[in-house]
């Protein structure tokens, strides 16, 4: 008799629908309480660090206009409307600040644990529910996006929702969700466009290819998606505004979003990046770190316990609620192997690309360390994998106490008090939970090392983003924050600071070349409309050199912070480049396709508001 992970069942008794509910409302609490603390702890306490959409949102909100994406005063390209409708909503509600810029990250991510909770649960248990929201909500890709107000944050939730969505509606009792498959895809173009489509499509396709239903198989499923009228609620809710800004625009943020931001993205003809086959991995291997370490057994165990499905005698052949555990298992692995070879096929490679992997990724965890704890429990005997990551974490773990401590000497104040406490809640975690299970303790050293890896890391996180912050971005946006009332140019040089646009409150030009300099006495009338004298340039200490070194021009010291100077010259201006309108309109498919160019970047600024125009 064959016997695989699928058909060992947990020895516990079953519970009362009393204490399910029960266990069902603590779990939710725990699960709300790590995502206050993982999500939530010192959200608004620093400046902004990727900047691309609070910014834009921030400029949507002053001129009052919802349709268009802007960015520096200009039409954004890049991506579709919804990142920008739910920052400015936050800006609306709380304000133009830095915790109403993120909040939306922090509330979706913690939608997305929750999602991902109830989704496991509707197909396996509690127990494994809790493990797969845990793992998911600690992952360290996740808790870092979410401070940054990163679109692919909001993208993998939405995607994480219909992939969630589709394991509920196919491998559970509760049929009537599948709006949420199509609602879920909606925003997801929303926020990002047809990626949204070709990552569902391609991870269903390869789940039909891991597990080749018969034909009533898959008429059946296909029957329980409700593809037609599921095709009307996802049209209903995505085609008014791609209507509207082709009408709009007429017709040229669709010709340029959908061939050069898709296509050429893709294809590498912008935001060229370098292109590793390895990359991802790495990524995987840190953003989702210490979990990843179960990742390469439970991804091949997805796939390889299927196909030994088949074999089982007749006598094991597994119910009905562990195929469903199975297929659900299979389709998650499908979509995570799919979301990370979509990406590791395309020629930009950014880590934060593969997010939308994360949730899949943690059901498979979740499914595959509930069935080791029942192999444990009904054998004695301790799967390798988890035995030596077990160990292998003890060390990490005794060797944290002490580096923990010596980094904290660095430190001041909070930062220092965290650091420590962190160091000491990972540090015990770690090692005890390997002495539980060498006990046989599997449940307890499994949740030993969840919640504390949540609770270490809701205090280490804060330090290691807020410190990268106050080295690198406190200075040179304080000093932005100088020029908010100039009605002079404002110039950046050496760096593309986009961040420093949500503090200046205008356009700010952004060059790395001297020679854009140009006496001012040499600029027509039309350079002049609205880039006009004085000139004030941002710029580090190093790069001032070389910008000084220009004699022609006067400049004088106007401020400085820590290495950022801001210099002031009444005889010069930069030469502003095109806008990304003036760029692109008069380009064919052909030549959007095979630009090699960054015209994503809006180096130049637009028009100036009105408060900032000439008297």
């Amino acid at each position: 008799m064959i016997q695989t992970a699928e058909t060992v069942k947990s020895t516990s008794q079953p519970m009362s629908t009393a204490e399910t509910k029960k266990q069902l409302w603590l779990a939710a609490a725990l699960l709300l309480a790590v995502c206050a603390a993982l999500y939530f702890l010192r959200l608004g306490t620093f400046g902004l660090l990727d900047a691309y959409y609070p910014a834009a949102a921030r400029e949507m909100v002053e001129a009052g206009n919802m349709l268009l994406p802007k960015l520096n005063y200009q039409l954004y390209f890049s991506k579709p409307i919804m990142t920008f409708w739910l920052i400015s909503s936050a800006y609306y509600m709380f304000g133009v600040n830095e915790l109403a810029s993120r909040i939306w990250s922090a509330i979706l991510s913690t939608a997305l644990v929750l999602i991902c909770f109830f989704a496991t649960r509707a197909v396996t248990s509690t127990r494994a529910a809790l493990i797969a929201a845990l793992m998911l909500a600690s992952s360290p890709l996740l808790i870092s996006s979410c401070r940054v107000s990163m679109i692919d944050t909001f993208f993998s939730v939405f995607l994480g929702g219909a992939v969630c969505s589709t394991i509920v509606i196919l491998f559970s009792k509760h049929k009537n969700w599948w709006p949420a498959i199509y609602a879920s895809l909606a925003l997801a173009v929303l926020t990002k466009g047809p990626a949204g489509i070709a990552l569902f499509g391609l991870g269903a396709l390869f789940f039909v290819a891991a597990i080749r239903p018969s034909l009533q198989q898959a008429k059946d499923w296909l029957k329980q998606l409700q593809i037609l009228p599921g095709l009307v609620l996802f049209c209903a809710m995505v085609l008014p505004w791609f209507i509207a800004i082709g009408m709009a625009t007429k017709w040229l943020w669709l010709k340029v979003f959908f061939i050069y931001e898709n296509l050429g993205r893709f294809g590498g003809h912008t935001n060229v990046r370098h292109h590793y086959w390895w990359w991802y991995l790495l990524a995987l291997t840190y953003g989702f770190f210490p979990w990843s370490l179960y990742l390469p057994t439970a991804v091949f165990g997805a796939f390889r316990a299927k196909g030994a499905e088949k074999t089982i005698a007749s006598d094991v052949v597994p119910d009905a609620s562990t195929r469903n555990s199975s297929n659900a298992l299979v389709l998650a692995a499908s979509y995570a192997v799919a979301i990370v070879l979509f990406f590791t096929a395309s020629k930009t490679q950014y880590d934060i690309y593969v997010l939308p992997a994360w949730c899949p990724i943690a059901i498979v965890l979740g499914i595959t360390v509930e069935r080791w704890i029942n192999i444990v429990e009904a054998r004695g005997s301790i799967p390798r994998t988890l035995n030596y990551t077990s160990k292998l974490l003890a060390i990490v773990g005794a060797l944290l106490l002490p580096a923990g401590i010596v980094a904290a000497c660095g430190l001041h104040g909070w930062m220092r008090a965290f650091v420590i406490l962190a160091a000491v809640l990972l540090s015990i975690g770690w090692v005890s939970q390997q002495i539980l299970l060498a006990r046989k303790q599997v449940t307890a050293a499994i949740f030993t090392l969840l919640v504390s890896t949540c609770f270490g890391y809701s205090l280490g996180v804060p330090v290691l983003t807020e410190r990268f912050y106050e080295q690198k971005y406190k200075d040179v946006q304080q000093l932005a924050k100088t020029l908010v009332d100039c009605k002079g140019q404002v110039a950046q040089y050496g760096e593309f600071m986009l961040g420093l646009l949500f503090y200046r409150k205008g356009p700010i030009d952004y060059f790395y070349d001297v020679t854009q300099l140009v006496p001012i006495t040499q600029c027509s009338a039309a350079e002049l409309k609205d880039a006009h004298a004085p000139l004030y340039v941002i710029v580090s200490e190093g790069a001032a050199k070389r910008l000084l070194a220009r004699k022609d021009v006067n400049f004088q010291l106007v401020n400085q912070r820590g290495e950022w100077r801001v210099y002031r010259s009444v005889d010069a201006m930069v030469r502003r480049p095109p806008t990304l309108e003036d760029c692109l309109k008069e380009q064919g498919i052909n030549g959007l396709l095979h630009i090699n160019s960054t015209y994503t970047m809006p180096y130049g600024g637009g028009s100036y508001p009105q408060r900032l125009s000439h008297p």
